[in-house]
């Protein structure tokens, strides 16, 4: 009898939702990479699920507000989600690696890295990404890396992809520059300061064709009232994408928040159906 009991208890415990959140520490590149993932509402041992990849923007983190409601509306209909910081940024920044050293290619190393990590995650059925401002500029050169084979569908929120021309221009992220004699570094803060690397990679890199690469399905999304990534690239990357679908959003700027909070929730939303579409 006490044999029969235990057999029951397990298999009823095979059915309990498992510990939904789990904190981790990723080895990249240039360090270890704090992330956090996230099972499903009432996901129970065994199953499988697909898992959305959330990347931050220049100097965010992986707090950023826009990007922890996408995961919460994620994880209510069955998907998981996984956010982390970039090297040099939130809860990644050490001693070990120094702001000004970041490179566009190498926060894109940071998020193969995290790809990779997800990708032999038991649980795990399929990926797809997000990525606002930069962290939508680096999903669109991982896609090319790891392609839809890999990544199977990816959103990308006001990707700045305007930073080759602001770079060849000598503004950009908010800096002036001699574009033709690059200073070592320039101070943003104090405590950080933008390397000549990151900004020559920026003069550099061609991300229009970098996006016609890939083959993924992809969702752009850009608030027409940006003024920090003008609405016009996401139309170019369109243009572009072969499987690429752009909306626009009156009176929303580049963090996607303005007066009207109604568009902001109708933005978040179409994302997050998009993704559940294309995923489950």
């Amino acid at each position: 009898m006490k044999k029969i009991i235990l057999t029951v208890l397990a298999s009823i415990g095979m059915l309990m939702p498992s510990m939904a959140q789990e904190s981790v520490q990723i080895k990249g590149p240039n360090g270890l990479l704090s992330a956090t993932y996230h099972k499903p509402n009432g996901y129970v041992e065994g199953q499988k699920c697909p898992m959305v990849i959330l990347m931050h923007g220049f100097r965010g983190n992986k707090e950023d507000s826009n990007l922890r409601q996408i995961a919460t509306s994620l994880e209510q209909q069955g998907v998981a989600t996984l956010l982390f910081d970039f090297s040099a940024h939130g809860t990644s920044a050490n001693e070990d690696f120094k702001f000004k050293e970041l490179t566009i290619k190498k926060e894109m190393k940071d998020a193969a890295a995290i790809v990779d990590y997800a990708k032999k995650l038991p649980f795990v059925k399929g990926i797809g990404v997000v990525g606002h401002s930069l962290g939508g500029a680096v999903a669109l050169m991982v896609g090319e890396d790891k392609g839809k084979g890999t990544i199977k569908t990816m959103v990308l929120m006001a990707p700045a992809i305007c930073i080759r021309e602001d770079a060849i221009k000598g503004n950009m992220l908010g800096l002036k520059f001699d574009p033709n004699d690059i200073p070592r570094s320039i101070e943003i803060s104090e405590k950080d300061a933008l390397g000549r690397d990151f900004i020559e990679e920026a003069q550099q890199t061609n991300f229009l064709k970098i996006a016609a690469k890939y083959k993924g399905e992809t969702l752009i999304v850009m608030g027409m009232d940006d003024d920090i990534v003008p609405y016009s690239y996401g139309e170019y990357l369109e243009q572009v994408m072969p499987n690429a679908k752009l909306e626009q959003y009156k009176g929303l700027d580049h963090g996607f928040s303005g007066k009207d909070v109604a568009k902001h929730n109708k933005a978040i939303e179409d994302i997050v159906k998009f993704l559940v579409k294309q995923l489950k």
